[in-house]
């Protein structure tokens, strides 16, 4: 017996009959299904709104400040370094951020330096250290001017 003998005998077993016909279109389904589906403009849309606009929006509050590495926004694990140099920690404070509770602290710490920079409330530093819901003071810490 050949291979394909096996998977027709294996699709014929899960309920479907009637020949060659089913096997490619449940092939030709697959591939048009993983290209096109609307899953696929979700992600993207999600990714646009929690990824590229925090992204953005750091970019746009490091030049704001005039940080000369404003380009480590872009880069997934290297915003924390950013965000550390904004706020005026040193670079070993990145370590502290592997320590679970300790983590958390340091990042709201940091995230309230940059909002008391920006001369914004601390309650925003707070709000913009939790995923989902930072992207709200993101956007006026990046779009407003309140320096000095």
């Amino acid at each position: 017996m050949d291979v394909r003998y096996h998977f027709l005998e294996d699709i014929r077993g899960q309920g479907w009959s009637g020949g060659d016909v089913e096997p490619l279109y449940f092939t030709k389904r697959l591939l048009y299904k993983g290209a096109m589906d609307s899953d696929l403009v979700e992600a993207l849309f999600y990714m646009l709104i929690f990824y590229i606009f925090p992204a953005f929006c750091l970019f746009k509050i490091a030049n704001k400040i005039k940080e000369p590495n404003s380009w480590m926004a872009w880069i997934p694990f290297l915003h924390f370094e950013l965000i550390f140099n904004i706020a005026g920690k040193s670079s070993g404070t990145i370590f502290l951020v592997l320590i679970p509770g300790v983590n958390l602290y340091v990042y709201i710490t940091a995230w309230i330096a940059i909002a008391e920079m920006l001369n914004e409330p601390k309650s925003m530093g707070v709000i913009a250290s939790f995923p989902v819901i930072n992207i709200f003071p993101l956007y006026f810490f990046a779009f407003r001017s309140n320096l000095p």
